[in-house]
């Protein structure tokens, strides 16, 4: 939280040592924030007072979630660290100011516009971070078109992904490093990772830690680079990975099947057999309707009708309704 410094005391020196004031003037500020761990509260405790301290990553990298990956971030410079274990939530905190009217977010991180607006009972400025989610030929292209309308910042996470086995050589390396010969010459042969990895789910879940967090930096490095109001995350693993965390709210769309597979067939030019395969391949409608905060029913017979609906159903959402 950020909040107005208070004259004398700690405090002014503190938010002078860190920053400048971010408005100008003499009215400095102090960024104040609390752990939520039994070690880190007892340490505190014992203590009585404030530390001032950053946070144990070098400045524009990934949070570390481990001891493991902030000690090699922070190796033989400082004199001691104590492990405190692999983090509950591994996305970086966020940053809320309440120096002004009304309270803003900062920075997205662990808790949501929404859940601070809930707990405050009143509005908050900020970016609403939408996540969409749902099985093939369910209608979620449509959904997004029209969030597009409004303006958001559309990040397919699956293209996300195809650009980064392209461009990403750290994440390739990683991959590399688990499943030695699926990279040559600095390009993933998929055929042969595929081979390793859908013969055994322990090496498929390896696989998708890796990717997860990669693709999560680069949705990360998307959201914060965009000047506008509203990001939807088009992801078909946004509750697999750490995406949905930094959503506001999540929907997911789903149709009947029969409405499915016949949608998948003209617009891939596949047989019913194929589409059904598909169908069948993915998560079922119970395992996104039970973990999204709603759930879009596309049964409408033409696609106007259901962009129509999306659009008063969106203009809701992103309203605070």
């Amino acid at each position: 939280m950020i909040l107005n410094a208070k004259g004398g005391g700690s405090a002014p020196s503190v938010a002078a040592a860190t920053s400048p004031p971010p408005r100008g003037g003499d009215n400095a500020t102090v960024g104040v924030r609390c752990p939520n761990h039994p070690l880190a509260l007892e340490l505190l405790r014992e203590f009585g007072g404030a530390v001032a301290c950053p946070s144990a990553n070098v400045s524009g990298q990934a949070p570390p979630t481990t001891f493991e990956e902030a000690y090699a971030n922070f190796g033989g410079k400082v004199p001691f660290a104590v492990n405190g274990g692999e983090c509950a939530v591994g996305v970086e905190s966020t940053v809320l100011d309440l120096t002004v009217e009304p309270p803003k977010v900062l920075r997205r991180g662990a808790i949501t516009r929404r859940a601070i607006e809930k707990a405050l009972g009143r509005r908050v400025d900020g970016r609403t971070i939408i996540g969409i989610t749902g099985g093939t030929g369910a209608g979620k292209t449509t959904a997004l078109r029209v969030l597009a309308e409004f303006g958001a910042l559309i990040i397919d996470c699956d293209a996300v992904y195809h650009e980064l086995l392209r461009s990403d050589t750290e994440m390739l390396g990683e991959i590399e490093a688990r499943f030695p010969g699926v990279v040559t010459g600095g390009e993933l042969n998929r055929q042969k990772l595929g081979g390793v990895v859908f013969a055994d789910a322990e090496a498929l879940r390896d696989l998708n830690a890796i990717t997860h967090r990669y693709v999560d930096r680069e949705v990360v490095r998307r959201t914060r680079e965009f000047d506008g109001d509203i990001v939807a995350i088009d992801a078909i693993a946004l509750f697999e990975s750490e995406l949905a965390a930094r959503c506001d709210f999540t929907v997911c769309v789903t149709s009947p099947e029969r409405t499915r597979v016949a949608r998948i067939m003209a617009r891939d030019g596949i047989d019913e057999q194929r589409a059904r395969a598909r169908i069948a391949a993915q998560k079922p409608d119970e395992f996104y309707r039970e973990r999204c905060d709603a759930e879009i029913v596309n049964d409408f017979g033409a696609e106007e009708e259901f962009a129509a609906w999306c659009t008063e159903f969106f203009r809701n959402i992103t309203a605070g309704d």
